[in-house]
């Protein structure tokens, strides 16, 4: 009776602990009962590349050559592509990594393609491991040591929020073969845990962008632990990581510097991530609008020169420029008010502004003339959110006819 009373208490348990984990939103929580089962934290995922056919053979430079398994261990497989790039797949960064690659195998991978125009690193499958085997690789991509990430770790005890100051975490320079030309990291939803802090270390290095989808947002750095009159293994996080701005990786994933949808990154024939990547090294540029691609990437914009996402009549350009939210109608630069000063002297202008920017006044009797606004009443204003504000002195509210004022970003040459 009393065993069966402690199986039906646990059962119920677990429908709560199904409930926690929800909420929680942390892959690396998770409860192992005597039987097997996990109950844990499933968050769905949308992958960027085909999920059963390998479509990578179509972009060989040498259509008689094949992609390398390193070791034939199954952990890392590299080719060189069209362009004469180094298309280097990195499956997993577990055991299996550990055990069978070691710091001079890397070594060699890297010395394999001293003639390489460009290195394109796949973690798009890669969902973590011992984040070390990620640090030997990429020390063989800079020539000097480098912060790549922060974390705080856990305090043990009674206080749930707290944790240690930042700790920063360095990639170090490898005493073997370097490779400093252009380096494009793919990730996407299943790029997860260490694979993340390896996304991290390539966006460290000034060589380095990340291309593809945000990724998952769940490190951790879990230790598992046991209950061993109950049979229950259970594993729980330790530390909250950040990038190298201390901004949160956890639940919020890594955005790459160019985002391509997934619902774009592939179909029956082709990788149209890997294309990207191809042709941003043959390039060097990631889109002709003007626009940092990290920026486009951060609010998921697919940028051509007239794309507005949010059909508010700004270009996602000028957005940009003014420091609006392109994804929101409502944020955008225009005049919100022209009144008489309280004063009686001159009128008050008013408009959206933006913290850090600066602006530019004009004012014109006439707004047919050419140029549009003739009298620069202001040339730096400097911006206030989320309402910057200039009295025009140099007009009285009792004078007669119509006055016609344009406000605009300065934009540093």
């Amino acid at each position: 009776m009393v065993g069966a009373h402690q199986r039906f208490r646990f059962d119920h348990g677990s429908r709560r602990f199904r409930d926690s984990f929800k909420i929680l939103r942390d892959g690396h929580v998770y409860i192992r009962k005597p039987n097997g089962e996990f109950i844990g934290y499933q968050s769905p995922i949308t992958v960027n590349f085909h999920p059963t056919k390998l479509l990578f053979d179509r972009y060989l430079i040498d259509m008689d050559s094949s992609y390398e398994n390193l070791n034939n261990a199954g952990v890392v497989a590299h080719a060189r592509v069209e362009g004469n790039f180094a298309h280097i797949v990195v499956l997993t960064l577990g055991s299996t990594f550990t055990e069978n690659v070691s710091e001079d195998d890397l070594d060699a991978l890297i010395a394999h393609y001293p003639d390489a125009n460009g290195i394109i690193l796949d973690l798009r499958v890669n969902s973590g491991g011992n984040e070390n085997n990620a640090l030997h690789l990429v020390s063989h991509l800079t020539t000097e040591s480098r912060v790549y990430s922060y974390v705080r770790h856990r305090i043990p005890g009674e206080d749930r929020n707290a944790f240690t100051e930042f700790l920063s975490k360095v990639i170090s320079v490898s005493q073997g073969t370097h490779f400093e030309g252009p380096v494009v990291a793919l990730t996407g939803e299943a790029t997860v845990s260490s694979a993340e802090a390896f996304a991290l270390m390539i966006r460290a290095l000034p060589n380095g962008i990340l291309m593809g989808d945000v990724t998952r947002g769940s490190s951790g750095n879990p230790v598992i632990r046991e209950l061993p009159d109950l049979g229950i293994q259970y594993s729980i996080s330790t530390w909250m990581a950040f990038d190298a701005d201390r901004q949160p990786l956890e639940d919020f994933g890594l955005y790459p510097d160019i985002w391509i949808a997934p619902e774009n990154s592939y179909d029956e024939e082709r990788d149209y991530v890997l294309e990207r990547a191809i042709e941003w090294l043959k390039t060097g540029s990631g889109n002709t609008v003007g626009i940092p691609d990290r920026w486009a990437a951060q609010h998921q914009l697919i940028l051509t020169a007239q794309s507005d996402a949010d059909r508010d009549g700004f270009l996602d350009r000028d957005e940009y420029l003014a420091g609006t939210d392109p994804k929101d109608p409502l944020s955008q630069l225009h005049l919100t008010s022209i009144q008489p000063h309280p004063s009686g002297e001159g009128l008050e202008i008013r408009w959206q502004g933006v913290e850090g920017k600066r602006y530019r006044l004009r004012r014109s009797s006439n707004p047919t003339l050419s140029p549009l606004l003739e009298t620069v009443v202001q040339d730096t204003i400097e911006g206030k959110a989320p309402e910057t504000t200039f009295t025009d002195r140099g007009i009285s509210a009792t004078d007669l006819g119509s006055w016609f004022y344009q406000v605009e970003v300065v934009v540093d040459e």
